[in-house]
């Protein structure tokens, strides 16, 4: 009898534990509040920054921006918020001559703000912010990445910085390995 109330009480805890595994799974953060809690510890508004990349990656977002010429690198715990990891490296401008041996760097000036380019998506797949996890933002010689997962679908999407144009778009279904 003893150890039937053992077994019992072991089956109890181990269901517990999963539910509370599930709860927690589904109080994950989204990208755009990992990328309030940067700007929040960095003491700066959104309009301060420029979000070069945000990446998520096995419960982690990696985020990297710059502000005030200095470049920051967080990872942030999805499930709880929490900063695991804050780099920064002060950004030096050179000014050199180009010559014939070294290729003119150019920059390309993006009049689109990430937070417009994933609506863009959005709104050409036709779901909304709630219906999708963002896995990758990156901005990349003035064009946005966007992977975005909605069920069983992925969407890859880039986006001109400048006009907001879609410039390529590809929908894959997933297999449930892949989510």
């Amino acid at each position: 009898m003893k150890q039937l109330k053992t077994l019992a009480f072991a089956a109890l805890v181990v269901t517990l534990f999963g539910l509370h595994q599930t709860v927690s799974a589904t109080q994950m953060k989204t990208v755009e509040s990992a990328q309030s809690i940067v700007l929040k510890d960095l003491g700066l508004k959104a309009n301060q920054v420029r979000f070069k990349e945000v990446d998520f990656d096995k419960g982690i977002y990696e985020i990297d921006l710059v502000a005030d010429n200095v470049e920051y690198d967080y990872d942030i715990q999805a499930s709880t918020g929490k900063i695991l990891k804050k780099k920064s490296k002060t950004l030096t401008v050179t000014k050199s001559t180009p010559t014939s041996t070294q290729p003119k760097k150019t920059t390309v000036a993006v009049t689109i703000a990430m937070e417009q380019a994933k609506t863009i998506a959005l709104k050409d797949a036709g779901l909304t912010a709630n219906e999708v996890r963002f896995k990758e933002v990156d901005l990349e010689k003035g064009v946005y990445e966007i992977e975005a997962i909605a069920d069983d679908t992925k969407f890859d999407y880039k986006i001109n910085g400048t006009t907001g144009q879609i410039t390529k778009k590809k929908v894959e279904l997933l297999t449930a390995g892949k989510r």
